[in-house]
């Protein structure tokens, strides 16, 4: 609106898509006010809204887009969306290929068929006979050099080599690019396709050292065959971003290499090869080979790609430029009326399975697959075995949505054992893999389902970033996606996970807190969860003299943009200890918090039944109290969430043990079952089956003997994980169970048990989700939420000295062998607390750096000495093993202060916690009377 009395010129423009045969299948309107209008001036006697008006006859339905997303036609000039959402996006989204997620989600969601772009209907090179492989070239090699299936990056300490999964012989004139993405040594050319590069006698040898070989290196500017080298005509060296041509011409028998399209190397080879491409790097260089998916930059005229090229894009585009937009919303339609609600997630909460004494469900739109082994290290169930009897095919013989997931699930399971990516695998060895994990996935095409699978991957690749992850309401795409997310592998979602994060940081006040963990009371219920001493008859610290207290006194009241953030969300210094923060008070920090957490010391947690009296599994967890529902509980529970937000973004562990049904809470994602409930509370669903199955087992006069005799004096009440007595009906404490509702009592104390706790991880969820967008965490597993707040809880000693540094030594030298040697033999606990001794955190990651303790006294006197900010151990030169395992265990259990940086100041146990905000200082009573105010 423009000044009083006239509107601004102003045109409004929006499309409706209908459903109706009986209509025209897309209507656009415009709708333009002109300049000047009195009819329409402010507070005039004559003034007018305007709104868009539908009428619909009996059984009609449109779906109308006023710009939130694009128009499928062109908007005429002048005009602006009713809806200006993605005014200022231009063509910069892809919109194809987000609506290509949509039909493609839409279609796994209802097992229905897939849009006709989703597969290949003919090979592009026509198989000819001189040619041997897969339509599209992968490379073959070690696990350290593969990032994937066409890009080399050598991890290893060794010279590698790789090969394709693809062969030319008897003519033919073939092609591929290599574009260097380092500088360094790298042998590129092509090799006899039987060729063993990994044998024990061919390690150190690479693509031109063998009489079946050849290769350019332009590093050393020589080429390379059987062993010796030509020196080059080369002005340069090569350099990251130059482009390797190698062209092989079989008929001619000759090989010739491109630098960047010019000609700088030729060389015969022998008729009878069947010669592969092959690339050998030095340790830490790579490249990325094109086979012909993408456009090849400078193929000689004459030559044919190796590979087919990549059609996915021109496929959606030509798909969806000959489509009428009803269409996509008739699709989109029937993914509506096939059941699933608006408001629809596989995050939702599905209602509470507690169902008893039967087996697993058979629903198998809701089976679950496997999760890998909990972080707590308790066994998991076995993948889904997706049976075929169960499977109904549809007439284009569709596969249901629990197949696609129990090959993701199997796939990512192989994947974490054998230390791969999903990239990684050729296709064989993924379904050898599937198929090893579930057996029953032999009944399908697992070829076409890994295919579909990768496909979808790379449309999830495209278009979930531009879903609108910080709102809280899905729209169709999100819900879609959280219907699909257990079809994208791991390193998918992980990979996206991340982006999203990293584009929703933000920048916060610099934060400095002084913390005084000097109160008695809190500090031995932090030495004694730290020691696996037990805490229940230590005398409960107050609120304000714990470190969980007292950060939150100082920072709750705080915006939770402090904690989205990679890096450290303050700085920490502990009153009277003299440490510098570099990374090490910060992680002391966060662990002394877990500490608390994890004890008596908190109003909070409590221990699982099956950590008290050390039954079944997750025997270290703790759960929410379920007597704490105030509102000052609620403001901690809520701080404890956006704690973990904070450590998901930054990658800080935070040392906290909760059994699963936690996490499944927390990340949305349902059902919750009696297996749940046994993780935290094993005798109650022994109980719970007994009760449930009494008359099955013994017969209705045998069971009711049976339950007079032992449980004439129950109630209806349950026992908590807090200790509370709960009733499980109004005045259940007074009503006695009777034998006729024996069952009614078992499924009210399932029912109880599963949601005794709900209140409290809906406020850390809360929390949580003010640092994480809902839309990230619909990405996540609740096994995987864990790992990305807690890292993982144990170590073996091989994971730790992969990661090892050596300064001023050697991996061989005796302290080493002997530091390794006291690890071997110590405890879980031991070994976390090495952890926290090195680094301040007790979970891994670490990268531990070791150093000799260089002294001139006695050093079976001296103890080993750790830099926290820095992963860095000392030790000294101890006289054997014996005495290197005592002093370290010594120093882990028995030093928790970091005060070696510099003279602290004496201060009383009594002084409170302050905050430093930039340049301005605030008390305990300055925050107070803020928090008040």
């Amino acid at each position: 609106q423009g000044g009083r009395g006239s509107y601004m010129p102003l045109s409004s423009f929006f499309e409706g898509l209908t459903s109706s045969p009986s209509r025209q299948p897309e209507t656009s309107s415009l709708f333009r006010i002109p300049h000047g209008s009195t009819d329409a001036s402010e507070g005039s006697e004559g003034a007018v809204g305007f709104t868009p008006w539908m009428v619909l006859g009996s059984d009609e339905c449109v779906i109308i887009n006023f710009g939130s997303r694009h128009f499928d036609f062109e908007v005429p000039h002048g005009a602006l969306p009713l809806d200006p959402t993605n005014l200022g996006v231009g063509s910069l989204i892809p919109f194809n290929q987000l609506r290509a997620f949509d039909d493609v989600a839409a279609a796994f969601a209802t097992s229905a068929a897939s849009p006709p772009f989703f597969s290949e209907s003919n090979d592009p090179s026509d198989a000819p006979t001189n040619r041997e492989g897969p339509t599209h070239v992968s490379l073959v090699g070690p696990q350290e050099m593969l990032s994937s299936l066409t890009e080399l990056r050598n991890t290893s300490l060794t010279f590698a080599t790789a090969k394709t999964d693809c062969r030319v012989s008897n003519g033919g004139r073939w092609y591929y690019e290599t574009l260097l993405t380092t500088q360094g040594l790298m042998q590129i050319g092509w090799c006899d396709s039987d060729a063993v590069w990994n044998s024990p006698s061919a390690l150190s040898k690479g693509v031109g050292d063998t009489e079946t070989s050849f290769g350019i290196d332009l590093f050393r500017r020589v080429l390379w065959h059987g062993g010796s080298s030509t020196q080059l005509d080369a002005t340069r060296r090569w350099a990251a971003g130059d482009v390797i041509g190698c062209a092989l011409d079989l008929n001619s028998k000759e090989a010739l290499f491109t630098l960047n399209g010019r000609p700088i190397a030729q060389i015969s080879v022998r008729s009878s090869l069947a010669l592969s491409p092959a690339i050998s790097l030095r340790s830490g260089n790579g490249c990325i080979v094109n086979f012909g998916t993408n456009p090849l930059r400078f193929k000689p005229e004459g030559y044919s790609a190796l590979g087919a090229p990549d059609t996915w894009v021109e496929r959606i585009d030509t798909y969806y430029s000959t489509l009428t937009t009803a269409s996509c919303a008739r699709r989109l339609l029937r993914l509506e009326r096939s059941g699933i609600p608006q408001n629809a997630t596989s995050n939702d909460s599905s209602p509470v399975d507690v169902t008893v004494g039967s087996g697993p469900t058979t629903n198998i739109m809701a089976t679950p697959v496997k999760q890998p082994t909990s972080l707590m290290g308790s066994p998991s169930p076995s993948l889904s075995h997706p049976s075929p009897s169960s499977v109904v095919h549809t007439a284009d013989h569709t596969v249901p949505l629990k197949v696609y997931s129990a090959f993701v699930a199997a796939i990512d399971e192989f994947c974490q054992e054998a230390g791969k990516e999903e990239p990684q695998l050729s296709v064989e060895a993924a379904i050898a893999a599937a198929k090893e994990k579930v057996p029953s996935l032999k009944h399908f095409n697992c070829a076409k389902i890994f295919s579909e699978l990768r496909y979808f991957s790379r449309i999830g690749k495209v278009a979930i970033p531009l879903l609108p992850f910080e709102k809280k309401a899905f729209d169709s795409s999100s819900r879609l996606l959280s219907l699909t997310r257990e079809l994208l592998f791991f390193q998918t979602r992980d990979q996206l996970f991340t982006q999203m994060l990293k584009e929703t940081n933000c920048r916060a006040e610099h934060f400095r807190l002084t913390i005084n963990r000097n109160h008695p009371k809190a500090a031995a219920f932090r030495n004694a969860t730290s020691t696996g001493a037990s805490t229940s008859k230590l005398p409960r610290p107050s609120l304000s003299t714990t470190v969980f207290g007292q950060t939150v006194m100082l920072l709750g009241e705080q915006h939770p943009r402090i904690f989205k953030t990679s890096k450290r969300f303050w700085t920490t210094s502990f009153a009277g200890e003299g440490a510098e923060d570099a990374g090490g008070p910060f992680r002391a920090h966060i662990n002394d918090i877990c500490s608390e957490l994890m004890s008596n010391a908190l109003p909070l947690f409590v221990p699982t039944a099956n950590n008290v009296h050390n039954l079944g599994d997750y025997r270290e967890a703790f759960v929410p109290a379920a007597g704490a529902v105030d509102l000052k509980n609620a403001s901690l529970f809520r701080f404890v969430g956006k704690l973990m937000g904070g450590c998901i973004r930054n990658g800080e562990p935070m040392g906290v043990y909760f059994p699963p049904i936690l996490w499944k809470k927390l990340a949305n994602v349902g059902p919750i079952t009696l297996a749940d409930i046994a993780g935290m509370d094993k005798v109650c669903v022994q109980c719970v089956n007994e009760f449930a199955t009494m008359r099955t087992q013994y017969g209705d006069e045998m069971a009711e003997e049976l339950f007079n005799d032992t449980f004439a004096t129950e109630m209806f009440v349950t026992r908590l994980s807090d200790g509370t007595m709960f009733d499980l009906i109004p005045n259940g404490s007074t009503t006695p169970v009777t034998f006729d509702k024996c069952e009614a009592y078992a499924k009210a104390i399932a029912e109880a048990r599963m949601a005794e706790f709900d209140k409290q991880v809906g406020w850390m969820r809360e929390g949580l989700l003010s640092v994480i967008p809902e839309m990230c965490l619909t990405l996540l597993a609740p096994h995987e939420l864990e790992l990305k707040v807690c890292g993982k809880p144990d170590y073996s000693v091989k994971e730790l000295q992969e990661g090892a540094t050596f300064e001023g030594l050697t991996a061989e030298d005796k302290r080493v062998q002997y530091m390794w040697s006291a690890l071997e033999s110590a405890t879980t606990k031991q070994r976390r607390l090495f952890l926290k001794f090195v680094s301040g955190r007790e979970r891994m990651p670490v990268k531990l750096r070791v150093l000799p303790l260089v002294t001139t006294q006695n050093p079976d006197t001296l103890l080993p000495r750790a830099a926290t900010c820095f992963f860095a151990i000392e030790l000294p030169e101890y006289s054997c093993a014996e005495v290197m395992k005592k002093k370290l265990i010594y120093s882990i259990e028995n030093c928790a202060e970091i005060d070696t940086d510099f003279r602290a100041r004496d201060v009383d146990i009594d002084d409170g916690p302050q905050l430093h905000i930039g340049s301005e200082e605030r008390t305990e009573e300055d925050v107070a009377n803020t928090a008040q105010e």
